[in-house]
């Protein structure tokens, strides 16, 4: 699984989006849309002994209409970066790491970047650095894509050959109703529970006899209004088993890449191979299609379902 998160560059973004950032293989600067004026792009708060201050960069917009973040440039006769550093300098001199990253800091404010993708870009990427986070970068202007909100995520997603979309809560203006994407909570992943509702399927494990757990996830699948099966995929190269149990009925299905189709029925559970690649659809006929998906280790089973 290749997880990718796409966001457009802020200015010294929240502790969120860095947490985005580690959770994902690939992230992708989204710096081919339109600049949102007065937005987060340009601007952030910081903390003062007593209250907050906001730090806007000055851009250049008078008739430069409809502007993508990647062509905005900086209005450097604002002198800009002097306020922002000694504002930082300032506010913070007393933290505990301030000597120890302020001269790099300050490095970057005085090295003449002229637009404000790249600023934010550099920024972002050396407080990444510095708080161990080894994720690839990448902006949506070297990928050579098009389309507009789903189609334009979709499209990116494809061009890294992503199969796992994290989304970000202020991404909901661009995952549109009849989208293709499907949402997914993880309950097991990395030898570790992931949810506090891990507990709730131990009775599926010990019917399952699984010896070694893997990743336990659910999937949400949306209601699209024809019927669509996401690509074929192999969970992982190594030889385990997996099992798929419905929670409701409907008319999406689990497909094998022999064609076999196992319907979406409530409570039954798909035993297979997941090396062999497969895939999943939609639904059509109920609000959402969901179902559990738990890959762990055991002695090969031929494909077989049955029911809780």
């Amino acid at each position: 699984m290749k997880t990718a998160s796409i966001m457009q560059p802020t200015y010294l973004p929240w502790l969120g989006y860095f947490d985005l950032t580690n959770r994902s293989d690939i992230f992708v600067f989204l710096d081919t849309v339109q600049l949102d004026k007065r937005s987060w792009q340009q601007r952030n708060r910081i903390k003062t002994p007593n209250s907050e201050i906001m730090l806007t960069v000055p851009v250049l917009t008078k008739g430069r209409f409809n502007q993508e973040i990647r062509d905005v440039e900086i209005d450097v006769s604002q002198r800009f970066e002097k306020k922002h550093f000694n504002s930082i300098q300032l506010n913070y001199k007393n933290s505990k790491y301030f000597k120890l990253y302020i001269s790099e800091l300050e490095e970057i404010f005085f090295s003449k970047i002229n637009r404000l993708a790249d600023l934010n870009i550099r920024l972002i990427k050396w407080l990444s650095s510095k708080i161990g986070i080894k994720t690839t970068f990448i902006s949506s202007s070297e990928l050579d894509v098009s389309g507009s909100k789903t189609e334009l995520l979709i499209n990116i997603c494809k061009k890294i050959n992503a199969n796992h979309y994290l989304s970000p809560i202020g991404s909901k203006s661009y995952i549109e109703k009849n989208n293709l994407f499907y949402m997914t909570h993880m309950f097991y992943d990395q030898n570790a529970p992931m949810s506090s509702l891990y507990e709730s399927l131990i009775p599926v494990l010990e019917k399952l006899e699984v010896k070694c757990l893997i990743r336990i996830k659910a999937n949400l699948y949306p209601n699209t209004e024809i019927l669509h099966e996401h690509p074929m995929h192999a969970d992982y190269s190594f030889f385990h088993s997996a099992a798929v149990l419905s929670l409701n009925t409907c008319d999406g299905y689990t497909k094998l890449k022999d064609g076999t189709k196992i319907d979406s029925v409530a409570n039954r559970i798909l035993l297979f191979d997941p090396g062999e690649e497969h895939c999943s659809t939609t639904t059509t006929n109920d609000p959402a299609r969901f179902n559990i998906n738990i890959n762990y280790l055991q002695e090969k089973k031929n494909i077989q379902t049955s029911s809780f």
